[in-house]
């Protein structure tokens, strides 16, 4: 009797080849579905265990260029006043000047750099 013979009158037996011992679970599978980004070294800094999540959120998207401020606002379409009202200067709402150089930013530098003892240099 050949091989085909010998195994007729057993139970089919159903492999799941990404798993090692076969068998079959939801992450495995999420595995092989999921699409992987590229990962970035900064990344462990803004998902730190001690970064409040919302703030960690936040400093993601910027990273991404995808928070709505106007200027991103104003780029998909929505005519919309693009001075900041947060400023006296009323500058352009842009990431950068959320973020960096407007008056409410460059204050809160200011302060944070004199606690931590590291020096603020404004654009």
């Amino acid at each position: 009797m050949g091989r085909v013979g010998k195994f007729r009158n057993s139970e089919d037996v159903l492999l799941w080849l990404p798993e090692k011992d076969g068998c079959f679970n939801t992450k495995s599978v999420w595995d092989v579905v999921r699409v992987r980004l590229l990962n970035f070294g900064w990344a462990k800094w803004i998902w730190h265990k001690c970064l409040p999540k919302k703030i960690a959120i936040c400093m993601s998207k910027a990273a991404f260029n995808c928070l709505s401020v106007n200027e991103n606002v104003r780029s998909v379409g929505v005519p919309i006043v693009l001075a900041c009202n947060c400023c006296s200067s009323r500058g352009i709402e842009d990431l950068d000047h959320i973020l960096n150089n407007g008056d409410f930013a460059s204050n809160l530098w200011r302060k944070v750099s004199a606690e931590v003892e590291v020096s603020f240099l404004a654009y």
